[in-house]
């Protein structure tokens, strides 16, 4: 099909502000990978790989002093500099004259300052800490001694949530971890992270909610448009809790997930919660997409769930088979697995069962369904 001067300037517009997947569930749900892909390609759009070198702020090279050294490359980039690579971190560092031992260029605590440390730290908050008696620090830093001292802030959020998964909300966000969050396990502790574009920052808030937590807020940080266009606005949330992460271990979310995991059993999400743990999944790596097909003189109406992992693509399908009873097929398509539920018929009878008594979802998807009803019931 070809491609329309009103489609290729919304390529252009949006392409890098959000996943692949998401783009095309999104503005491009009748053109495959491929399709978009290419078309991308021979515009001369960036993807992440020819994204521009973000300029280091001052702020981020003081983290860097204080952290180099005492932690892998690797870790830093995962918990501090998301956004660079290891070899930009590398390249700094030498700039800086930063060198990777244990005798770097950060600056050593001393005995009163640990002592310090260790009287105030779970009593007032760390930026307070930060402000009052280490201004020369970095909030990074205070936490990194904490931890290497064996101290425990105060809990700000029931760090017991994901221990039994007994209801619709844990049912739901177990689901949205599985598809759109991660876990890590590091020198520097234990770590759940969600990262989404900034339009669903109230998402983020209904999870805080959910965990009640309490005097936190999520996170706002603009990067890199790999597109060459304008900065992309992010909203996040990273929590720290060995008991969490055990806890979300232990119902089957793993480190590096995407191309591992497995799709959960009764053990973990009992029977009669399993649709609001679907609608977790499809809100964090699904579409409900509904368009007109000129040259079939037809509407086509589609759930989808895109995975990294084959065995879940199998599992997840298998259940929706045999336990919902309809019909959905796989397809691969450059390294992920498509689930798709493509029976106008059964995909409105899909997001019937998905949406029936729910209190928890991501708004603006349930709006194109709440649409996609509405129009067949016309």
């Amino acid at each position: 099909m070809k491609w329309t001067n009103e489609e290729i300037n919304l390529l252009k517009e949006k392409y890098g502000t959000m996943k692949l997947k998401d783009l095309i569930g999104k503005f491009f749900p009748y053109r495959s990978i491929d399709s978009v892909s290419g078309k991308a390609g021979s515009l001369g759009l960036r993807n992440h790989d020819g994204k521009k070198q973000k300029l280091w702020t001052s702020q981020e090279e003081k983290i860097l002093k204080e952290i180099y050294g005492t932690m892998k490359l690797e870790e830093m980039v995962k918990l501090y500099f998301q956004h660079r690579s290891i070899e930009s971190l590398s390249n700094k560092a030498r700039q800086l004259g930063l060198r990777d031992s244990n005798k770097n260029h950060q600056k050593i605590w001393t005995k009163n300052e640990e002592q310090i440390l260790k009287r105030v730290y779970g009593k007032i908050k760390v930026e307070e800490i930060l402000k009052r008696y280490f201004p020369d620090r970095t909030i990074h830093s205070i936490y990194y001694k904490a931890t290497k001292l064996g101290l425990k802030g105060k809990t700000n959020y029931n760090v017991d949530y994901f221990e039994v998964i007994d209801g619709e909300e844990k049912a739901y966000w177990l689901g949205f971890i599985y598809a759109d969050g991660w876990i890590t396990d590091t020198s520097n502790g234990y770590e759940l992270g969600i990262e989404l574009n900034i339009d669903d920052y109230k998402h983020l808030l209904k999870f805080y909610k959910a965990i009640d937590m309490k005097n936190k807020i999520p996170m706002k940080r603009e990067r890199n448009n790999p597109s060459g266009s304008k900065k992309i606005k992010m909203c996040s949330i990273k929590i720290g809790s060995k008991k969490t992460y055990d806890d979300l271990i232990n119902k089957g979310i793993k480190k590096n997930k995407s191309k591992t995991i497995e799709f959960p059993d009764e053990k973990i999400v009992p029977q009669h919660l399993m649709k609001h743990f679907i609608r977790g999944l499809i809100d964090g790596d699904g579409n409900y997409t509904h368009w007109y097909d000129s040259d079939n003189d037809r509407y086509i109406t589609r759930v989808k769930l895109t995975t990294g992992s084959k065995s879940f693509a199998y599992k997840f399908s298998e259940y929706i088979n045999t336990s919902v009873f309809i019909n959905s097929k796989i397809w691969k398509d450059r390294g992920a697995y498509n689930v798709v539920v493509g029976n106008k018929n059964e995909a409105v009878n899909f997001m019937k069962w998905i949406y029936k008594e729910q209190t928890i979802c991501l708004d603006r998807k349930k709006v194109d369904v709440d649409k996609i009803l509405e129009f067949y019931r016309k």
